[in-house]
């Protein structure tokens, strides 16, 4: 599975308030920090093992239930509601607090964004 853009930013934003480095880990997985990175920046797709043991490295926390295939679907949509209003609340304060410019490209990253979940 590959990681759409706000999933890639959930999962960024945690591993930088858990204090850990994607190089330790990217060694506890077992993989090459620039391979971890490609994953993480949805570059490669994540194997569905792979995805469960970052879950599982990472402690389990609710808001990256999205990783764990295993999980029944409706856990994982009452979590993912949870963390993407609060990831809604962040990009609309990063959002108002972005110069015009940087507005129209968030603006056109949101609405193709809204259409590939409208087709879900």
């Amino acid at each position: 599975m590959k990681l759409d853009t706000v999933k890639q930013g959930v999962l960024k934003d945690y591993i930088e308030k858990s204090g850990r480095t994607r190089k330790d880990i990217a060694n506890e997985l077992e993989l090459s920090t620039e391979h971890f990175s490609r994953l993480i920046n949805g570059k490669y797709p994540f194997t569905e093992n792979r995805a469960i043991q970052l879950y599982q490295a990472l402690g389990e926390p609710e808001e990256l239930a999205f990783l764990d295939t295993t999980i029944e679907r409706d856990q994982k949509s009452e979590a993912w509601k949870k963390v993407y209003h609060t990831y809604e609340q962040e990009l609309f304060t990063h959002f108002e607090q972005s110069p015009m410019g940087k507005k129209g490209s968030i603006l056109e990253d949101l609405e193709s964004l809204i259409d590939k979940y409208r087709k879900d």
